[in-house]
Formats: structure tokens, sequence, C-alpha cells
């Protein structure tokens, strides 16, 4: 992630752990720096920035979950999606990628 990049706010449908590997990051409000741990609960909105002078690195493992488990997010789910379905900006990146082929 170069320097001021970074993720805007969003929510996962998964939990998220993130590790610091360079530089120094912002996330949840706080400064994050190399070996630091991060925890994305399902559904928590959470956004990360490069707030250093340096590139920053991380590595990040998502975790799925099984179908019991999704079966119990789809009132989520649904909300997630028709949210993202009346968003006229989510379509216009989206149409602007695919007309790019």
């Amino acid at each position: 992630m170069n320097s001021g990049g970074g993720v805007k706010t969003h929510r996962d449908i998964y939990d998220v752990v993130s590790i610091i590997l360079e530089g120094e990051v912002e996330t949840l409000g706080k400064k994050a720096t190399p070996y630091d741990v991060i925890f994305y609960a399902t559904g928590k909105p959470h956004s990360i920035y490069n707030r250093g002078n340096n590139a920053a690195r991380e590595v990040a493992f998502e975790f799925h979950t099984n179908k019991v488990s999704l079966i119990i997010r789809i009132p989520y789910l649904l909300s997630y999606y028709f949210h993202k379905l009346i968003k006229l900006k989510f379509w216009k990146s989206k149409l602007k990628k695919i007309l790019r082929f």
C-alpha cells in the first residue's frame, strides 16, 4: 500500500485478520505498526490507510463460514447486497470496469 493509500470504509461478510508486515497504517481509529495483528469482525465497518511516508505491506486472512453459519447470516447478506444494488456509485464503477474490456 503506497503512502497515502488505503481502503475506504466497508463491511465484509466474513471475519478478517490482518498482520502488518511493513510500514505504519491507521485502522479502527488506531495506529498499527509491523507485527501488529488486527481483527475485523463480520459485518463491522472498517478501513485501513497508510499514514506513513513509506509503503506499507500487510497480509490478510479471510475466514469464510460453513453453510449453517451462512444461513444464520442471510438477513445480513440480503441487507448488504440490497444496499450495493441501490448505490449508483457502486454500479457506475462496475460498468466502467466492464467497458474497459
